[in-house]
């Protein structure tokens, strides 16, 4: 069963490929990660174009660059004044720490680099083993809470309690799965696509999923 869905989830054809980008650096990642909170994933890349025009996506970018060009880049999101002063922070630490090239991190071990990773602003666990994932480094499928609840809905793990517990044991059961980066980052960008657009934390759109026969839906309340 768990290889049907997987083979399924690869040939759903959706814009989750073009909505998340190939980022060339851990500094381009950690910017991303900032931008547009909460804002829908078109709008998000949409937005994410202009930023790289106008503003550019090193950190010396970010302080040369002034505000108001920054702002109109950056429109989207919930808390969009919010994502600016989180990525102007860290602009100032990648080039504070990092002397404006926080790649360094990727020579680092694998502890050491999350923990290099999480001093950045919203980046939590999942997101720096994101990061190293989508630049080669340790791969893991590193689930956001999209991803997660999807995986809960599958009934492949089960509420733990806790977030971390949670996301624990999806990679403990993505590690099962594959070690081939390429497709834990196939996974990781349609699973969260799949929870953002369709398999939502509240009414879910049952009927519009690609893996609707295989998932039993338990307590979900869905519109079909």
């Amino acid at each position: 069963m768990t290889t049907e869905v997987l083979q399924q989830l690869l040939q759903w054809q959706s814009d989750c490929d073009v909505y998340e980008p190939a980022l060339p650096t851990v500094f381009a990642w950690v910017l991303w990660e900032n931008f547009g909170y909460l804002a829908r994933p078109a709008n998000k890349f949409k937005a994410w174009k202009t930023w790289v025009n106008s503003v550019g996506i090193r950190p010396q970018d970010i302080l040369r660059v002034d505000a108001q060009t920054q702002e109109s880049a950056l429109h989207v999101g919930i808390l969009p004044q919010n994502d600016l002063a989180k990525i102007r922070k860290a602009a100032e630490l990648a080039m504070s720490r990092w002397q404006g090239d926080p790649d360094k991190i990727l020579g680092l071990s694998r502890d050491q680099a999350i923990r290099a990773l999480r001093e950045f602003p919203s980046i939590g666990l999942p997101g720096a083993e994101k990061i190293l994932l989508f630049l080669g480094k340790y791969p893991s499928l590193a689930p956001e809470s999209n991803g997660l609840r999807v995986l809960q809905r599958l009934g492949w793990i089960s509420n733990l309690g806790s977030y971390s517990a949670l996301y624990k044991r999806a990679q403990e059961f993505a590690d099962a799965l594959s070690e081939d980066p390429s497709a834990l980052q196939t996974y990781h960008r349609r699973l969260k696509f799949l929870g953002q657009t369709i398999c939502k934390a509240k009414r879910p759109s049952c009927g519009k999923c690609p893996l609707d026969s295989f998932c039993p839906k338990a307590g979900v309340k869905a519109d079909v």
